[in-house]
């Protein structure tokens, strides 16, 4: 072997164990996360001294607000407030147990966001006592982690109006609308369905009630009482009739349909417009 042919297959083998080499699973892809965060939302917020703002990802794909290559993530309140926070391997708190971060050997603090998953922000500048928002701003990254000072609304955030601290507002269920009231307070864990009060559906033929994902409506049996004589039938209410004609028996519309009940011997009835009484053979007997 000349010694050029050896040079160019040891330039060769360099070259194919630089590229085959294993990232660092906490170094920075070459990939553009701006994407992904496309199915982040903020979920929640709480305002004043102790407050912050919680993300949930409703994307198909984990997420990672620290090492997108072009764009920096900050949480912030309406314009014009507070300073807005950035978003780092160093301030993001997780739900107790997950593994989003220690999975791709991060610190447990760390900026990726899983499928479905809630973290939050500590932030203190969501005003208590007058309308203000939270938000998720963007802003460009330079080479290396310089983050521009200009920011931009993600518009995936919602407005407050909190009369004190630590009052909580947020989205009807994760990723839900904005609700226009505070909702309760669920740092790090699903938010509640609201419901209309009562749920009812004004139809007396359905059970109302306010379940996990909202009013629940489940219809009633057919027969179900639906009024003094009504009855249920196939979810509708409708006059129903127990009526046998025989003016010495006693009808009933239940839940399990008609009842018909004799009644004592020697009481009063009627018959053809006449006064008469019950024989022992449950007959109306006339003069």
């Amino acid at each position: 072997m000349n010694y050029t042919s050896f040079v160019a297959i040891a330039g060769l083998l360099s070259l194919t164990a630089a590229c085959g080499s294993s990232p660092d699973p906490g170094e920075a892809l070459e990939v553009d996360e701006a994407a992904l965060a496309a199915g982040v939302v903020v979920n929640e917020c709480k305002t004043g001294a102790g407050g912050w703002i919680e993300l949930y990802n409703a994307g198909s794909s984990a997420v990672d607000l620290a090492k997108d290559l072009v764009r920096c993530y900050w949480v912030d309140d309406a314009a014009g407030g507070s300073a807005p926070t950035r978003i780092t391997d160093a301030n993001v708190i997780h739900p107790s147990g997950s593994t989003t971060c220690s999975s791709v050997g991060r610190p447990s603090t760390c900026a990726r966001v899983g499928v479905r998953e809630t973290v939050l922000v500590r932030f203190a500048g969501v005003d208590s006592s007058r309308t203000d928002a939270c938000r998720l701003l963007t802003s460009t990254k330079s080479i290396g982690s310089t983050c521009s000072t200009t920011t931009t609304d993600g518009a995936v955030g919602g407005t407050t109006r909190s009369l004190r601290d630590g009052t909580c507002f947020g989205r009807v269920g994760d990723s839900g609308a904005w609700a226009t009231a505070p909702i309760p307070c669920s740092e790090l864990a699903s938010n509640a369905f609201a419901c209309p009060a009562g749920c009812n559906d004004f139809n007396s033929c359905t059970d109302d009630w306010c379940g996990a994902s909202g009013c629940q409506h489940a219809t009633l049996p057919d027969m179900a009482l639906c009024g003094p004589s009504a009855a249920c039938v196939a979810g509708s209410c409708r006059e129903t009739t127990c009526d046998d004609g025989d003016p010495c028996t006693v009808d009933t519309l239940t839940s399990n349909g008609c009842t018909w009940a004799y009644v004592a011997t020697g009481l009063r009835c009627t018959q053809n417009g006449k006064w008469g009484t019950c024989n022992a053979q449950h007959a109306c007997v006339t003069p």
